[in-house]
């Protein structure tokens, strides 16, 4: 069975135009998600391109070539632009212009535009680094456990791998003239492996930014406003996990609370603004003592707890480890540290 190329492109186009339209349309119920809005635009940009490739023959080469090339390498910048704003990193828009530009200079030699296969290899070279470079970001950029991102780079990495295949196929394969060009089944082999990378990518860049927003969600509700320590309820719902692994270890669970003798006084003497100060500083102070994994939280107005994981004590935890001191990191009133 052979495939009809210009039928699989003119599917390619619109499974990159709707999922490019409804990634906008998310955007846009929540401007927060503003990597959903550059993925959305690479896909509307490079189906325009797309749509323009598969026109071939029937408007000047200009449009088919030139300027539809240009703009899949313009789509591919603003993936890379879009794994960039995922990351936290800002947008370099020369890696947004880079490639289109770099293809229309390419286009101003005429020896190399004339050349089918000199345009494929060009053309497939830039795809392959664009798309390795979106895998790279999103895989050096892990600082959230997020279950759709390495699914997400190892697609944007096997499309550049296949893309990379295309340059041994046009350089020692079957000589392809322009007249068949666009029914060539390597064409349609690529058309519908591009199809299936674009609804793919396009489930897990939702995939990704709803896991971010539910991960975030969590946190909010775990962590106290003021000080940024762990709420009452967290810490009650982790203890319990403690205990339990106490139970089955036979071995005793230590409890530190802490309550801030005079507080009152300060809010009365300085106010709730010094107050709040006196709160945060002291958590702190306390997270910097602490080890990293142990329990600390504010479970009242003044009352914070703390509670020791089951690793051994570092030495440098003293019995004055949680005597009360103020860093020089530290931003409290002198008023409020002396009261």
């Amino acid at each position: 069975m052979s495939l009809h190329v210009p039928t699989i492109l003119f599917l390619t186009v619109l499974v990159a135009l709707l999922p490019g339209a409804l990634l906008v349309f998310s955007w846009a119920q929540n401007r927060s998600h503003r990597s959903l809005a550059w993925w959305g635009a690479a896909n509307l940009v490079g189906g325009t391109g797309a749509a323009l490739l598969a026109a071939r023959g029937k408007i000047p080469d200009f449009l088919s070539i030139d300027l539809a090339n240009a703009l899949l390498f313009l789509g591919y910048g603003a993936m890379i632009c879009a794994a960039r704003q995922f990351a936290g990193r800002r947008i370099d828009f020369r890696l947004l212009f880079g490639g289109a530009a770099l293809w229309l200079i390419f286009c101003q030699v005429p020896a190399l535009h004339a050349s089918t296969v000199a345009r494929i290899c060009v053309v497939s070279a830039g795809v392959v680094v664009y798309s390795w470079g979106v895998a790279y970001i999103l895989l050096r950029d892990r600082t959230e456990r997020l279950a759709s991102r390495v699914p997400a780079a190892a697609w944007a990495g096997l499309h550049g791998c296949i893309c990379l295949m295309r340059i041994p196929i046009a350089l020692l394969g079957a000589p392809i003239s322009e007249a068949d060009l666009m029914s060539h089944p390597l064409i349609g082999f690529l058309a519908v492996e591009s199809m299936i990378q674009l609804i793919a990518m396009s489930f897990l860049q939702i995939g990704m930014e709803k896991e971010r927003a539910e991960a975030n969600q969590r946190l909010a509700a775990q962590t106290d406003e003021l000080t940024g320590a762990a709420n009452r309820r967290s810490i009650l719902e982790r203890a319990d996990g403690l205990l339990a692994s106490c139970r089955e270890r036979n071995v005793s669970a230590a409890v530190l609370l802490l309550d801030l003798d005079h507080f009152k006084s300060v809010n009365d003497r300085f106010g709730h603004d010094i107050g709040d100060s006196v709160l945060k500083a002291t958590a702190q102070t306390l997270s910097q003592v602490l080890r990293k994994g142990d329990l600390f939280g504010r479970v009242g107005g003044e009352e914070f707890v703390c509670c020791p994981t089951l690793r051994r004590l570092r030495p440098s935890l003293s019995r004055n480890a949680f005597a009360p001191r103020f860093p020089s990191s530290v931003s409290c009133p002198p008023a409020a540290r002396s009261a």
